[in-house]
């Protein structure tokens, strides 16, 4: 499979929608199901299996999902409710994909060649056909499920104290909105709000909100990092193309995203601590940051707030040994000041903390996941949008059952989900990519044919300098961007010279330039956390890329 878009620096001559498909097509994904896969998927809509006798029957609990209003495929369903010992019983309930989409089948053979669903702006090109991830399998509002429920009862401090996983027969309440149940939990008043709250759901809802409050204290007490940043949602922009804006997390999704945490330690504890011969796990790791880049992480920050002239409290890393820095990073992240004019210093050590980080992967051996702070972590929350759920789902459900058909087939058949789930994830980073080089390509192109002193100067911030490159994080419209020293350079020179010799320096908290020697000892042309405005100047065809400057060297 082509892992690797083609160029999509042609001109834009067609509509989104068949750009975005012409990308899907060119990295490999194909847009429809073979014939064989939909007949299956046809049969099991018209026979789901809901009475099912080994179902046990919550319908009688007011279920509801939480999702973006546009969502379709809803894997998630939860209710919360309080014991009478004060504890809080969480019910998590996920689409039992696993018991439609089964090995051997032509569903399961299509899902192993995708790997997972794949998600571009308001186009989806699903893992499994849209009779099931939309339909019979999805946990639609007003409709008889199966569900791979996880009952755990929480403290009120966070800590959990004990797990338990059944399959079950629920039916969905209300397909519910993450704006407006946030508009519930911030006093807003309107008819939406108020129907909420008089909703036999209404208590749940209350609970998630102090379940994920809990969670997150839980998390932060062990020293589980948080990043600062904010998320790039790329919206048509009434032309008919894409424009890019920065939001921030609502509350709510983060607690929801608490109990997708939960669910998936809890099974991962549960199938770890399972003999190895009779079910074949898989997890998700998330390695910690390298030694190297640890040790020199608190020199860059001594460097920065020395150029700054910043206060060394709160600013200053603290003065720790190798080993003690990842713990130490959560509480000095949370300490830096939010707003005001050190904003942007502050968001910039939150991103070189964030590159700190080594990518997660999908293995078959247990092993920690440092991102959320997990002994041992699985992918259980989404079984219609990635195949590594629909095998952990078979997994949990052979353990519950204590039925093994062949672990000999399933340890064969979880090497090739392992390679699937991890080849789909690289594949959607290259969507990305190929989504964000049309997005620069339309903002940017629109700027070549004005002449250079009227082309506009787009205010960002200098997150980082790294592998030659200026990283700029704008504010309007919402891009990541880079300036590379090789064009900066270029511009520097006088005419009919060589490029200026550039470098990161300072620990790469500052850009030096000018031949090597005492004069690179001064003033650095750009620091991290500067603000900056940059112009687009001209496009690199043979490297594909655009070529931006700031606006001191235009």
């Amino acid at each position: 499979m082509q892992t690797t878009p083609e160029s999509p620096l042609s001109p834009v001559r067609t509509a989104l929608s068949e750009l975005l498909r012409d990308l899907v097509s060119r990295a490999g994904v194909p847009l429809d199901h073979p014939p064989e896969v939909h007949a299956e998927a046809a049969h099991l809509a018209a026979n789901p299996g809901i009475d099912d006798p080994e179902l046990t029957d919550l319908r009688h609990l007011p279920f509801v999902t939480i999702d973006a209003r546009t969502s379709k495929d809803l894997d998630q369903a939860l209710f919360l409710a309080t014991r009478e010992d004060g504890l809080i019983s969480v019910y998590y309930a996920l689409a039992d994909a696993a018991y439609y989409v089964r090995p051997g089948s032509a569903l399961f053979a299509e899902a192993l060649k995708r790997g997972a669903s794949f998600y571009l702006p308001g186009y989806a090109v699903p893992m499994l056909p849209r009779a099931l991830s939309e339909g019979v399998v999805s946990l639609n509002e007003g409709v008889d499920r199966r569900a791979l429920v996880f009952e755990t009862t929480v403290a009120r401090d966070g800590s959990v104290q004990g797990t338990n996983v059944y399959r079950a027969r629920i039916s969905s309440r209300a397909k519910l909105a993450f704006d407006d149940v946030q508009d519930l939990y911030d006093g807003v008043v309107s008819a939406t709000t108020e129907a909420l709250a008089a909703a036999p759901y209404a208590a749940s809802l209350g609970l998630l909100r102090v379940v994920g409050e809990a969670r997150v204290a839980e998390a932060s007490h062990r020293d589980v990092v948080r990043y600062r940043r904010s998320e790039i949602d790329l919206k048509p922009d009434g032309g008919g193309f894409l424009y890019p804006t920065r939001s921030v997390r609502k509350e709510v999704e983060l607690y929801n995203e608490q109990l997708s945490l939960l669910c998936n330690a809890e099974g991962a504890r549960i199938l770890r601590e399972t003999p190895p011969d009779y079910v074949q796990p898989l997890y998700r790791i998330h390695p910690p940051p390298d030694d190297a880049d640890l040790e020199r992480f608190p020199r860059f920050i001594a460097a920065l707030v020395a150029m700054h002239g910043l206060p060394k409290d709160p600013w200053l890393f603290p003065d720790v040994a190798l080993d003690e820095i990842s713990r130490a990073l959560a509480g000095y992240l949370r300490r830096l000041p939010e707003g005001g004019p050190t904003d942007g210093i502050a968001r910039a050590i939150h991103r070189q903390a964030v590159i700190l980080n080594q990518r997660s992967q999908f293995v078959s051996e247990p092993s920690a996941h440092f991102g959320v702070g997990a002994s041992s972590y699985a992918r259980f929350s989404a079984p219609m949008r990635e195949l590594v759920g629909i095998f952990l789902h078979k997994e949990m459900t052979e353990l519950l059952t204590q039925r093994c058909d062949d672990a000999v087939a399933d340890r064969a058949l979880r090497d090739q989900v392992v390679a699937a789930g991890n080849a789909s994830k690289d594949l959607q980073r290259s969507l990305d990519e190929g989504v964000r080089a049309l997005v620069h390509e339309h903002i940017f192109g629109q700027q070549l044919p004005l002449p250079v002193a009227e082309r506009t100067r787009f205010s960002g911030t200098v997150l980082g300098l790294a592998g030659g490159k200026i990283h700029v994080e704008l504010e309007t419209p919402a891009l990541d961007v880079k300036v590379f020293f090789r064009d900066l350079g270029i511009a520097l020179a006088p005419a009919g010279t060589r490029p200026v010799w550039l470098e990161a320096g300072h620990e790469g908290a500052a850009l030096l330039g000018g031949p090597p020697g005492p004069a690179t000892e001064g003033k650095p042309l750009v620091r991290v956390g500067d603000s900056i405005a940059v112009v687009v100047t001209g496009l690199d065809e043979k490297r594909n890329r655009w070529i931006l400057l700031p606006d001191f060297a235009v």
